[in-house]
């Protein structure tokens, strides 16, 4: 088994349809329209969850060997 430096935004967008799909009667679930605009239209991106900086800088992984002599 493998592991990533990061959490990928497939992840991401299956927890957001799991909590968001539904009937829309359903308190907080989105109708059939809203479901399409954010999860197949392309119109909303889940990017991949990464390690941020308290001053939101950009970070980049990189080998754990980049860190020690």
């Amino acid at each position: 088994m493998t592991t990533l430096d990061y959490i990928p935004g497939s992840n991401f967008l299956g927890i957001a349809a799991r909590h968001l799909y539904g009937r829309p009667s359903e308190s907080g679930k989105l109708t059939q329209e809203e479901a399409f605009q954010v999860f197949h239209s392309g119109e909303v991106i889940f990017g991949d969850g990464r390690i941020a900086t308290s001053l939101n800088e950009i970070t980049y992984a990189v080998p754990f060997s980049f860190f020690s002599r």
